[in-house]
């Protein structure tokens, strides 16, 4: 029995119609199964209604509370419970903003800059203070020994600058 886009509509509890638009934004149709997930990962949950060709009863139109049993797990309330997970989240990182565990993209991203450019400004002044030690040297191992110690005390500098501004919250 071939598969038709009637079936897939009816396996898939839809309109034909439906099936028709979403294959003309990339579902495939040539499985149940391969339409159904792609149906899940590209398409926005909506209120669950009746299959086509059943009507809707008193029993399904009540709420869970009314009809004595409760509600289906669906599509919809899967996509909420999502939602629900991800507000939680989003409160949680707001709730560690405020205790100030967590800083803002924008100012940790000037933070970053800040740094760089007292990293960058550091290593422009090494030759400055390298050319008056090393113009009376003339032994290579002098001139590396000075170089070593005139980089580790600017590297040092550097580090103690970053953190007394890691402190601060990112501030210079």
């Amino acid at each position: 029995m071939k598969l038709t886009q009637s079936r897939i509509a009816e396996a898939l509890g839809v309109h034909p119609a439906m099936i028709v638009r979403w294959k003309r934004r990339g579902m495939p149709v040539c499985s149940v199964e391969e339409a159904a997930a792609w149906r899940s990962a590209n398409v926005r949950p909506r209120m669950p209604s009746a299959p086509i060709g059943i009507e809707s009863t008193d029993e399904q139109a009540a709420p869970p509370s009314q009809a004595g049993h409760a509600a289906p797990v669906t599509d919809y309330h899967k996509a909420k419970t999502q939602r629900e997970a991800a507000e939680a989240h989003l409160a949680q990182l707001r709730l560690h903003r405020l205790g100030a565990s967590l800083m803002d993209a924008t100012t940790a991203r000037r933070a970053v800059c800040e740094a760089f450019d007292q990293v960058r400004a550091a290593v422009c002044r090494v030759p400055v203070m390298l050319a008056p030690i090393v113009a009376g040297l003339t032994d290579p191992r002098e001139i590396e020994l000075a170089y070593q110690r005139t980089l580790a005390a600017t590297l040092s500098d550097i580090s103690g600058r970053l953190q007394v501004m890691a402190q601060r919250g990112g501030q210079p």
